[in-house]
This record gives structure tokens, sequence and C-alpha cells, in this order.
């Protein structure tokens, strides 16, 4: 998700199943920050 005017995003991870919602605030959009939110998650 990104935020208004393209100043914040969210990495989001839904599952259908149990209906279980993560996400983490990234503070650039870069593959290596989006990346490295994604493992913290998991």
């Amino acid at each position: 998700m990104i935020g208004n005017k393209h100043k914040g995003a969210l990495a989001v991870f839904d599952e259908q199943k149990s209906k279980l919602r993560l996400a983490l605030s990234v503070s650039r959009k870069s593959a290596e920050e989006v990346t490295h939110a994604i493992t913290q998650m998991l």
C-alpha cells in the first residue's frame, strides 16, 4: 500500500482462511527496504 502523495508505504500480508493480517510500515519503497520488512514479519 502506498501512502498519501506517495510519501509512505506499508508491506501488508493477508491470509484468507484464518483472516490474519500482518502490516508493517516501511520508510522507503526500495526493494531492499520492503524485503527487510517482509523477513521481519515472517
